[in-house]
């Protein structure tokens, strides 16, 4: 296969590929590489949604600046990336995002059943049946999360031990790029 640049934008590729379509599985190593190579914030992230979105049902990326969760990056078509990229929760609130914020390992299990996290959940259809966040923390502080879902089964532990992977190689590269 062709080398991939680092700097290779997913928006760019995924614009190019068939909305709806899973994009192709990225194996963690060629991750790795890639993300040793990224000179920014963004690459990083793009690269772990990237990686996200060929091994679940749908991925996203969180940023958590100091009090919000801020939609950041979305796998999926146009509109549901600029409704994604408006969503902005506070984090004081009772919300999901107050334990990913907190918490040193990633939360898997049920879509949580508060109001501001219904918000969130109520982008998708058909609903997912189980929800991972995989927290990206560097210098003591969750920064960010990776997001998937799948809609009708459990990741496989392969896979989610790939996730918690990517997201340690993430947070290597983003301490250096940051």
């Amino acid at each position: 296969s062709a080398p991939v640049e680092a700097e290779t934008s997913t928006s760019e590729a995924e614009a190019e590929s068939t909305p709806g379509t899973k994009p192709v599985v990225m194996p963690i190593d060629d991750v790795e590489l890639l993300l040793e190579q990224a000179h920014s914030r963004d690459s990083v992230l793009e690269l772990s949604l990237f990686f996200a979105a060929g091994l679940s049902d749908q991925a996203a990326v969180f940023m958590l600046p100091r009090g919000n969760a801020v939609g950041r990056f979305l796998h999926g078509e146009e509109t549901l990336q600029a409704v994604f990229r408006a969503f902005s929760i506070p984090i004081d609130s009772d919300t999901i995002f107050v334990k990913i914020r907190d918490s040193l390992v990633p939360y898997s299990g049920p879509i949580p059943s508060t109001k501001a996290d219904r918000i969130f959940f109520a982008l998708f259809d058909p609903p997912p049946q189980q929800v991972y966040f995989f927290p990206v923390r560097i210098r003591g502080r969750n920064i960010a999360t990776l997001y998937c879902h799948q809609y009708h089964e459990d990741l496989p532990a392969e896979i989610y031990e790939q996730f918690m992977r990517c997201v340690h190689l993430a947070a290597h590269a983003l301490e250096r790029v940051v």
